[in-house]
């Protein structure tokens, strides 16, 4: 096809070279795989997602409902698909964040292996260079190494990809782009920005021109999958469905607080310098890729025609989409980077080798080539030096272990995150004013991307606790403080000066309500004390702050960390 030249499918191969190619590609697997398992359950740090998503989980393995703490309704802001895996994953390996993240390390690798696959049509033994970037770059060990979605995702996403690729070659096949669909439709209802997927093959046909009627047809399969899933779920859950999902598209769009996203290339800026500067191999890609695309763009602006964008056009299409689709939504996280840079990688990789095969007018061009890819691959060793061979800096865990010295009945008014990994009954931040009078605790999470809910009250008692414990990972700082009766009143000094109510509810709280499930009894509060080991603190002066070092991952058993 036109857009994506094959160079595997001809010629012959003799079979030792073949063979030599395997074994290289297996090997680089291989590395991979010790890249993304080697200590898997304490580095990197618990993410902000990791907790939550582990609870829901194991909550639905152990009792069939999709639901978070204190399980009072159905978590529906995200499509169950996900968390039902996760739960038969935890049926058969056992429930915590460690099982979580070897299913996300494992999809990683398949997705290695399917994106090979996918290359090698094109490029041949060359596929061997893009797989050797993807399995060594620090951003995407990072992501692979922390149980996120997008770990699943982008193997759908990748599988989808290629059916396209396939139908586009079949010359006018409506039975592969019906496969193409329905492929996509997958992506869309796993995740909601898996939709960005069904926008790379719009601006892909927007490029080539060609079978109009098919593509309608993998549209219309598209929109028919979406459909499906939306009217199920609107008859199993009603209205929750559409207000959980309207807190979601608020959040998108900016309407609706998204608090922990990066709101703009500016506030970029900071945590990049501060942390994230020590991925270099990436961020040396990225600034490529985009250079890249900016030159294509040019050349299509001048010779007002898409012709000049035609070659390789799904690879093209497929990276401006993910820069499309995720720097116009307001939700910036981390994890959905990677669905920027495997299309990225693919694209610089596919365009320089066909610069070197075409006779680059570069002296010693080749040589050059290899030393960047040298140099590059040296920067990721560094990074995964510095980001994980260097560092035990698990805040989230620590912050467990060390509430384990609490009484096991003392409320915490904390985030989520820390709620879910924690012993102790907690309290929501932004229901600060409703459980103030009973609360004991404050434990509060601060990045450069993620602070406290800017409630009056919250903010006052934090000021007047007492501080017990401050711990410090890569990106985030824990802190712990004991509520006191002085604090206390000054809290509710500044409730009831503001006029709050005490059963105000904040939009987009995380549990939402569902008529087809029933409220559970009240939480039961363990009456003994939990077994404490000497290797579970990190202990210092109280007030003082330490950098995480220890404890290791295995020093708490996550079920019970989790439990409630």
């Amino acid at each position: 096809m036109g857009h994506l030249h094959s160079a595997a499918r001809g010629g012959s191969r003799d079979a030792p070279r073949l063979r030599y190619e395997w074994l290289v590609a297996l090997a680089v697997v291989a590395l991979a795989a010790v890249l993304r398992f080697w200590d898997l359950g304490g580095r990197p740090g618990y993410e902000w997602d990791e907790t939550v998503y582990t609870d829901i989980a194991r909550h639905f393995a152990e009792t069939g409902v999709l639901a978070v703490k204190p399980y009072t309704g159905t978590y529906l802001f995200h499509p169950p698909f996900y968390f039902l895996l996760l739960g038969a994953w935890f049926k058969a390996v056992g429930a915590g964040i460690t099982q979580a993240r070897v299913l996300a390390a494992t999809m990683s690798l398949l997705a290695l292996g399917l994106t090979y696959a996918f290359m090698r049509r094109f490029l041949g033994a060359a596929a061997l260079l893009p797989l050797t970037l993807l399995a060594t770059d620090g951003w995407l060990i990072y992501t692979n190494r922390v149980s996120w979605m997008e770990n699943t995702l982008i193997v759908l996403g990748v599988g989808a990809i290629w059916l396209y690729v396939r139908a586009v070659e079949s010359a006018g096949d409506s039975t592969r782009y019906l496969l193409a669909g329905l492929a996509l439709g997958i992506c869309a209802i796993f995740k909601h920005l898996g939709l960005y997927f069904t926008v790379a093959v719009l601006i892909n046909w927007i490029i080539i021109r060609k079978d109009a009627r098919q593509h309608l047809l993998l549209l219309s399969t598209v929109v028919a999958v979406v459909a499906v899933y939306l009217g199920t779920m609107t008859l199993l859950f009603r209205g929750a469905l559409w207000s959980a999902y309207g807190v979601q598209l608020g959040r998108t769009l900016g309407t609706h607080e998204a608090r922990g996203t990066v709101s703009g290339a500016g506030a970029a800026i900071r945590p990049i310098l501060a942390q994230y500067h020590i991925f270099y191999g990436t961020i040396v890609l990225v600034v490529v890729g985009v250079v890249m695309v900016m030159v294509k763009l040019v050349r299509v602006i001048r010779a007002r025609s898409f012709a000049a964008a035609r070659r390789h056009s799904v690879l093209t299409a497929w990276t401006v989409a993910a820069l499309i689709s995720f720097g116009t939504i307001n939700l910036r996280f981390p994890h959905y980077y990677i669905m920027i840079l495997v299309p990225m990688y693919l694209m610089i990789t596919q365009e320089g080798i066909d610069w070197f095969r075409q006779g680059s007018v570069i002296p010693h061009a080749r040589l050059a080539g290899a030393v960047a890819v040298a140099a590059l691959l040296c920067a990721n060793g560094a990074t995964f030096a510095q980001r994980f061979g260097e560092r035990h800096d698990n805040a989230l865990l620590a912050v467990a272990h060390y509430m384990r010295h609490v009484p096991v009945a003392d409320t915490v008014i904390t985030e989520q995150t820390v709620g879910d990994i924690i012993r102790q009954p907690y309290c929501e931040m932004w229901r600060t004013a409703s459980c103030v009078s009973e609360a004991s605790y404050v434990i509060v999470y601060r990045s450069h991307t993620q602070h406290p809910p800017d409630i009056l009250p919250l903010m006052r008692l934090i000021a007047a606790a007492t501080r017990l414990r401050t711990f410090v990972g890569f990106k985030e700082r824990l802190t712990v403080y004991r509520i006191t009766p002085s604090s206390r009143a000054v809290a509710l000094a500044a409730l009831h000066g503001a006029g709050l109510s005490f059963s105000r509810r904040a939009p987009g709280a995380y549990a939402v309500p569902s008529p087809r499930t029933p409220r559970p009894a009240a939480r039961r509060v363990e009456k003994h004390k939990p077994r404490i080991t000497a290797g579970h603190l990190v202990k210092h002066a109280p007030g003082r702050e330490r950098r995480v070092a220890e404890p290791k991952a295995g020093d708490l058993d996550e079920n019970e960390a989790g439990d409630p």
